[in-house]
């Protein structure tokens, strides 16, 4: 087995982070921001909200990850490839990850 080189540390780092952020739980995150207004994401519903706080989280950075592992392109493949992991096996396992995460999500 030979030495796994630090760029393809730094790559499965990459990976990881996606895969963090895109298996996150909408609902533990009670704060979102767009633009300069704050809103609360509860229970499907996006509600406007006065006050923000230090927990404040854009819900966009989730979404984001999300649509990158669902639907990947020519940078999740390297991104993939770079991290010495399979692209299909990482797509066919996020989705199905994902999908789960959204229907715990809309109870």
């Amino acid at each position: 087995m030979s030495e796994v080189t630090p760029e393809t540390k730094l790559w499965q780092s990459v990976l990881n982070v996606a895969v963090d952020d895109a298996l996150q739980c909408r609902t533990n995150f009670v704060m979102a921001k767009y633009g300069i207004r704050a809103y609360k994401y509860k229970k499907g519903k996006i509600k406007e909200v006065r006050h923000k706080t230090g927990y404040l989280r854009y819900l966009s950075e989730i979404d984001e990850a999300r649509i990158w592992f669902k639907y990947p392109n020519q940078h999740f493949n390297f991104v993939c490839t770079s991290a010495d992991c399979d692209a299909q096996s990482v797509y066919d396992r996020m989705k199905k990850n994902i999908n789960k995460m959204e229907r715990q999500e809309k109870y």
